[in-house]
């Protein structure tokens, strides 16, 4: 289980390995973005579909083709975080209390539940042809 705790810049490649964490958590300096498109480049280490997954696919292209930063709390409006926290403080103890309460579990359960959970549902194309 992967928990990203963010409170600082988390852009482009940093924030295509934020969103393919299971759990992410923003502070007040959060500001995540995928910038690559000013640049010419494409997001290239998978984050563009899980970006999808999270905020769905207008809003994704929205984000990723104005390269717009969001802060904590427009991300966690979203989708794009699970939470957001008004202070550094209440963010780690959050992140540390979910941490801790997720490692007192069996090891053979959250295995479980996780790969369950990332069974991918069938696509439109995949339904109707």
């Amino acid at each position: 289980i992967f928990i990203a705790e963010i409170n600082g810049r988390t852009t482009g490649a940093g924030n295509e390995v934020a969103v393919q964490c299971d759990i992410r958590y923003a502070g007040p300096g959060a500001k995540l973005s995928q910038l690559e498109v000013g640049f010419g480049l494409l997001p290239g280490t998978g984050g563009l579909q899980f970006l999808v997954s999270l905020v769905g696919r207008a809003r994704a292209l929205e984000y990723i083709l104005s390269a717009r930063s969001v802060d904590a709390f427009e991300a966690a409006a979203i989708g794009w975080v699970n939470r957001a926290f008004e202070s550094e403080e209440k963010l780690k103890a959050a992140t540390t209390e979910l941490a801790e309460r997720i490692a007192a579990f069996p090891k053979q359960g959250l295995a479980a539940i996780k790969s369950r959970v990332n069974v991918q549902k069938p696509t439109e194309q995949e339904i109707f042809g």
